[in-house]
């Protein structure tokens, strides 16, 4: 409804028109809308109950007037009932506004003069958005990132912690749950959103370390079931990403930050030290910002199309497509800074550095074969029909893209009884 927002409410009254009146506790108003026009998921249908002394139904609703019931719903993503009750707990500790959108969120109005003194100063960048809810519930399904069978998740660059806590709350397999954000101001409404988290679940399940300002570790425990205790933590922390030194044990790490050039080197050695599996999701192509020869992700078949996107704070009905990665080579080799700024300094040069010293200077095509060679000539030939067959066709794939573009454009997410 109002700003994309999720609105817990209930269904009073019916319209001959196809209106339904719903009554929000919360916003003290009612409405009638048209429920074929709004995304809604049915938490809770009233009890019938049987009087005693006779055998009619005393509730608001005729069992005579229910009918039959349609149960052919038609979901356009996975939804599950830890998803609607983690946008419950958002939308109560973060002020009753979980779904910021534009330029003027409070991650962006919470930035201080010293906040901005310090990310330049570290070269990082003021860029920001937010990946929303119903996209990051995407994000985190089976077929993508996977956390139903992770145990942990980094986010770098967490901003206001909103992925943190909804991955939290809605995936109780997550062991560890980590921040980080360079931004105190950012920091600093996250550290009170989980505070509020705690305050409202209530305090006896949670035990708390807070050094205000600088980090919060709440730690949950509570028994499985074959009775044995289960700790979960969910740590937030204001420092740098490139400070972190246990990304290892992390099996999902999101990465909706924008790296300035300069830092590509040091983000991709970061990178390297994750273990094979993990999956990464990315603000950034890291086909275009490092080399193949290099790469040591690979990008899964189901997110290779412009057309998997992800609503955000600044697209919000088109959404923006963002790249899923997975870690591949466990042998990735740091590159040396001092060669890799000998060949250039640029985007480009990170390639034909690696290229030149895996083939120690012999005089070879891109592909590792040597002129002459009946492989080289073949290649040679098989990629300029590939380029032409890329020019004839170029404006048949743009249409083609354009309707897949149209098609996930039209997709509604469907929340419990929390009207949009």
């Amino acid at each position: 409804m109002d700003y994309k927002e999720w609105h817990e409410g209930f269904v009073i009254n019916y319209h001959k028109s196809g209106k339904h009146q719903f009554d929000f506790p919360h916003l003290g108003e009612r409405r009638w809308l048209s429920a074929k026009k709004i995304a809604f998921y049915i938490v809770e249908r009233p009890i019938l109950v049987k009087n005693e002394d006779s055998s009619e139904s005393v509730s608001e609703v005729k069992e005579s007037e229910v009918g039959e019931l349609d149960e052919n719903w038609d979901y356009c993503e996975e939804i599950t009932a830890e998803y609607a009750f983690s946008q419950s707990v958002l939308f109560k500790i973060y002020g009753a506004v979980i779904q910021e959108t534009g330029h003027k969120t409070r991650g962006h109005i919470c930035l201080t003069d010293e906040d901005k003194t310090v990310i330049l100063a570290q070269k990082g960048s003021l860029l920001y958005g937010e990946l929303l809810p119903r996209g990051l519930n995407k994000a985190l399904s089976r077929t993508r990132l996977n956390a139903g069978c992770a145990t942990t998740l980094f986010d770098l660059g967490m901003g206001t912690g909103k992925i943190c806590i909804q991955s939290f709350l809605q995936y109780r397999n997550l062991e560890y749950v980590y921040g980080v954000e360079l931004s105190l101001g950012r920091y600093n409404l996250a550290e009170q959103a989980a505070l509020n988290m705690v305050t409202l679940l209530g305090k006896d399940r949670y035990s708390i370390e807070v050094d205000p300002g600088k980090q919060i570790i709440i730690r949950e425990v509570y028994p499985n079931e074959n009775g044995e205790n289960i700790e979960r933590i969910l740590h937030f922390q204001c420092c740098s990403l490139f400070d972190i030194s246990n990304i290892a044990v992390a099996d999902i790490i999101m990465l909706e930050t924008d790296i300035p050039t300069e830092l590509l080197p040091d983000l991709y050695n970061l990178l390297c030290k994750m273990h094979v599996g993990a999956r990464v999701l990315s603000y950034l192509d890291f086909k275009k910002v490092w080399s193949k020869n290099i790469l040591s992700f690979r990008q899964l078949d189901i997110n290779r199309y412009v057309s998997d996107r992800y609503p955000t704070s600044w697209s919000v009905q088109r959404g923006h497509h963002l790249y899923i990665w997975t870690k591949v080579d466990t042998q990735a080799i740091a590159y040396d800074d001092n060669e890799y700024a000998k060949s250039g300094n640029n985007r480009k040069s990170i390639g034909s550095y690696r290229h030149n010293r895996r083939n120690n200077g012999k005089n070879l095509d891109r592909d590792g074969y040597e002129p002459g060679d009946g492989c080289f000539s073949m290649l040679r030939l098989m990629q300029s029909f590939g380029f032409l067959r890329k020019r004839l066709f170029s404006g048949e794939r743009r249409k083609n893209n354009e309707r897949n573009d149209d098609f996930s454009s039209t997709n509604e997410v469907i929340t419990p009884l929390l009207i949009h």
